[in-house]
């Protein structure tokens, strides 16, 4: 006779609202300090404020490309330590 299994679920996979908020901070947070860095970035390099249209790119692009890298990082780090 056919039976259910039941599937172990590990303590470090993040479930349900508290999960979701966590990360939504992080993401808010992440998203300002990259904007801010991005700023500094544009502000201190005379090429790319010469072009008006490169540099708006630049300032929306930039922290969102940023914000994948660092979920990324962290995904490769936590499979790697295991904790």
């Amino acid at each position: 006779m056919w039976q259910w299994k039941r599937r172990a679920v590990s303590q470090s996979t993040g479930l349900g609202c508290g999960y979701i908020v966590r990360m939504g901070l992080l993401l808010m947070v992440l998203l300002v300090v990259n904007s801010v860095l991005v700023m500094m970035l544009l502000q201190s390099n005379e090429v790319f404020a010469a072009d008006l249209r490169i540099k708006q790119t630049l300032q929306f692009v930039l922290p969102v490309g940023l914000i994948f890298v660092e979920f990324w990082l962290f995904d490769l780090i936590r499979r790697t330590s295991r904790w």
